[in-house]
This record gives structure tokens, C-alpha cells and sequence, in this order.
């Protein structure tokens, strides 16, 4: 659920940063929206839950993700992935084609980690393929991890688990300049 949420977040966040980017997301994905996408991927985080090893691709209900899930992996296993992307085999593909449409189950945490984090990738990858977004890689990255990650994110996050109580909010830049102070008063 928490990579679901994160996914969410996510998603709500792309559409407002760049909102042809979120949109040619979705397209690639063959989503028209987040339900989409969590209604197509959430079978397949329930198979991490249950005993299964093996996935049957003939399965009407299984073919749903299996094609959302095939779009994200594809980032080519090579050497050179592997050390720039930090990239496994494993960890790109916890599911491997073992016949004609059956799957194993290789890391079941891998492929929840997947629901949420694969956005990031797939994402970096439209950016690359598409240079007239003006947005290189590493400017991505900034925002994703600063605007999206440390500002977006955390602070949906903490609304959402204080909204009801009484709570004083600082922007990232008035706590750092409080820790500063507090720092500085401690030598």
C-alpha cells in the first residue's frame, strides 16, 4: 500500500511539474490515470502475498499488469546499465519469462518496490528519448528527489498524518536555518 501511496503522490506531482511529461507517461503505460494504473498493478502485489511462484500470462486478469508490467523493464541488461543505474537483472526484472506466458517469481520485493520507484525510471527514460521537454536527466533528478521527495512528498505525507493535531510546519529552509542556530548554540 505504501508504494501505492508513494505512486499516487507521484504521479499528482508529475502532472503539476510537467504536464506533457505526465501525459506521455501515461500514454506509454496504455493508463489513462493513477486508478488506472493501481487497479492493472495491484493483482499483481497481491500475488507477492500469497504462496505463488509461478504466473500464467493466458490469465485475463493476470495479461492487465503483465503488459503495464513488461513496459517497465526495460532498461537493457548491460554492463554499462548496470554500473551507471545501479542496476541487477534481478532488480529490473523480479519476474522472468521462463515459457510462453509463464512467469516466475524472483524477488517479491523487487516487484513492489517496482509499483513506485519504476515511475522515476521510466520517466528519465521519456526524457531521454524526448529532448524537446528541455529537461535533461540530472535536472530531473533535482526536482524528483528535491521538489518531488523532500517537498512534495514528505510534506503530503506529514498533512496527512497531522492534519488533525496541532502542528507548527517550517519549509525546508527555515529548518535548516533553525538546526543552524541550534547547532551553533550547542559550541
Amino acid at each position: 500500500m505504501c508504494q501505492l501511496i508513494k505512486a499516487r503522490y507521484c504521479l499528482e506531482f508529475l502532472e503539476q511539474y510537467n504536464a506533457d511529461l505526465y501525459h506521455l507517461y501515461l500514454q506509454t503505460k496504455g493508463i489513462i490515470d493513477f486508478k488506472d494504473y493501481a487497479t492493472k498493478i495491484f493483482p499483481l502485489t497481491q500475488l507477492c502475498f500469497t504462496y505463488a511462484v509461478t504466473i500464467n500470462g493466458f490469465n485475463a486478469d493476470n495479461q492487465k499488469f503483465l503488459e503495464l508490467y513488461n513496459h517497465q523493464t526495460n532498461i537493457e541488461e548491460n554492463k554499462e546499465n548496470i554500473i551507471k543505474f545501479d542496476f541487477l537483472a534481478i532488480r529490473n526484472k523480479p519476474l522472468f519469462l521462463v515459457g510462453e506466458n509463464e512467469y516466475v517469481i524472483l524477488n517479491r520485493a523487487m516487484i513492489i518496490n517496482k509499483v513506485y520507484s519504476s515511475i522515476y525510471w521510466d520517466c528519465k527514460d521519456i526524457l531521454s528519448a524526448n529532448p524537446q521537454f528541455g529537461i535533461s536527466q540530472d535536472r530531473f533528478r533535482t526536482y524528483y528527489t528535491t521538489d518531488f521527495s523532500e517537498g512534495f512528498l514528505v510534506y503530503k505525507l506529514f498533512k496527512k498524518a497531522y492534519e488533525k493535531k496541532s502542528y507548527k510546519q517550517f519549509s525546508g529552509e527555515e529548518m535548516n536555518a533553525k538546526i543552524s542556530i541550534a547547532i551553533f548554540l550547542l559550541i
